[in-house]
């Protein structure tokens, strides 16, 4: 699957490229070495759970039938998100470590009447809910601050996350098709970058505040009279979460 260069924001920010990212990546890792402080080494386990929400960019929709069309700026409804992680940070590297993922959300597009692309005309498009599980293994990067003796890890920690994941998407069609009402499920690579800061105010206890971006592009199959149809959604989507973190 081709992952784009770049996606705008709405308001024409811009998110980072690939190369960026990585980047991003690999200065904070210099960032974290140059200046946690040194410290016991202590191997640190850790289980999040969060919730917040997500909004879906506008984007392309890809509907092929006998013909194939092409929605552009498609709307996507805002949802909940929520999910949890379970990870380690090292003993001898306390500022890198790695998180099993899992996080949940919609991105249900609605009716509406869209521009195709490369031509001047529009066409209607009846509604579909779109439900999205991903699992995604991440690296974590972080600055542990204000360490102490009973909090070793730092009890301000900023850090940083990207990871590739499988996204598990679910499609109900309600009227573009006929039959009607039909529902696909399909099985798509992604990735997600993302960061954010936690705070503990206790040895096991702490929250978080956490921006999350995620993208995935599943591939819907749905009968159409006596063929078939395919829809390809491009979900760029923005999470905001906030959590609860213990470590162990």
């Amino acid at each position: 699957m081709a992952v784009p260069d770049d996606v705008s924001y709405d308001g024409g920010m811009s998110l980072p490229t690939a190369r960026s990212i990585t980047r991003l990546v690999l200065l904070a890792a210099m960032l974290c070495i140059l200046l946690a402080s040194p410290r016991p080494a202590v191997a640190e386990w850790f289980a999040d759970a969060y919730v917040g929400l997500s909004s879906t960019k506008d984007g392309d929709l890809k509907m092929v039938t006998d013909s194939t069309l092409r929605f552009t700026d498609v709307e996507f409804d805002r949802s909940m998100s929520y999910g949890g992680r379970f990870g380690h940070y090292f003993a001898g590297v306390p500022w890198i470590g790695i998180a099993l993922d899992g996080l949940s959300y919609d991105a249900n597009v609605g009716k509406q009447s869209r521009a195709l692309k490369n031509s001047s005309a529009r066409a209607q498009l009846a509604p579909i809910d779109i439900s999205v599980g991903a699992i995604s293994l991440d690296l974590m990067l972080r600055l542990p601050l204000f360490a102490t003796a009973e909090i070793p890890g730092g009890r301000v920690t900023p850090y940083v996350l990207a990871g590739p994941g499988l996204y598990v998407a679910r499609a109900a069609d309600r009227g573009n098709f006929i039959r009607r009402h039909q529902d696909d499920v399909d099985l798509a690579v992604g990735y997600n970058v993302g960061g954010g800061v936690g705070w503990q105010f206790s040895k096991a206890l702490g929250v978080f505040g956490e921006y999350r971006y995620t993208h995935a592009n599943p591939e819907f199959e749905f009968k159409n009279f006596e063929g078939r149809a395919t829809v390809e959604p491009d979900l760029n989507t923005h999470h905001f979460l906030v959590g609860l973190s213990v470590r162990f």
